[in-house]
């Protein structure tokens, strides 16, 4: 089987999931709603503004549509209005990463971690920009900032992974990420393309299965 070349293989960094229920979720588990984001116990009382939750889902629906510029105006009245959210800064920061304007998108990222310092979509988005850069050691710190934040944020390992492989070298990690990606995404076409690097990944790495190992050479 042939190794994905690097650059196919960078290609596909998750900064986010599928990105209207991810960023969904980051408003209404109470990420940054109300204040510094460093406790829910407010947000569990009350739940999140309703009205707020619509205008956003709305702006979320219109960039999935292709509306980017009714998203994007959504997204940022949003922000102006509710700078303690940090979903609508983490989007806006993805549509400034896809422009290729870096120094826009890094410090609406900073802005989100400012919000909310545990929001794993906005350390995870950090740490593709900063593999874009070739800061492989702070997206490497990033990666595993987003994990701290959210264990089961799959997006990381599967990012982490692709560091360790491509750019790191670190074989062993790599497969541990992937592994762990695979644990909590199982199905679908991503889930697929990973076992298949894993299998490519042990093969170049020289990683045999511990019953081969163990097989009996007479």
């Amino acid at each position: 089987m042939s190794r994905i070349s690097t650059d196919a293989r960078a290609a596909m960094a998750r900064p986010i999931a599928a990105v209207p229920g991810c960023l969904l979720a980051l408003l209404l588990s109470g990420c940054g709603i109300l204040g510094g984001g460093t406790g829910t116990d407010d947000v569990e009382a009350t739940g999140p503004d309703p009205v707020v939750v619509a205008q956003y889902q709305a702006a979320l629906q219109q960039l999935d549509d292709g509306d980017r510029s009714g998203g994007e105006a959504g997204l940022q009245a949003l922000a102006e209005s509710h700078p303690d959210l940090a979903g609508p800064l983490v989007n806006i920061a993805l549509l400034r990463m896809r422009d290729g304007d870096t120094e826009a998108a890094e410090a609406l990222l900073g802005q989100a971690l400012e919000v909310c310092e545990r929001c794993a979509p906005a350390w995870n988005a950090r740490g593709v920009l900063q593999r874009r850069q070739g800061r492989f050691d702070e997206a490497e710190a990033s990666y595993l900032a987003a994990i701290a934040a959210d264990p089961d944020y799959d997006n990381a390992y599967y990012n982490l992974g692709v560091l360790y492989e491509l750019y790191l070298w670190r074989p062993v990690l790599a497969l541990e990420q992937y592994a762990r990606f695979l644990e909590l995404h199982e199905a679908g076409p991503d889930a697929e393309a990973v076992d298949k690097w894993i299998v490519d990944l042990k093969r170049r790495a020289g990683v045999v299965e511990s019953a081969a190992r163990m097989e009996d050479p007479s």
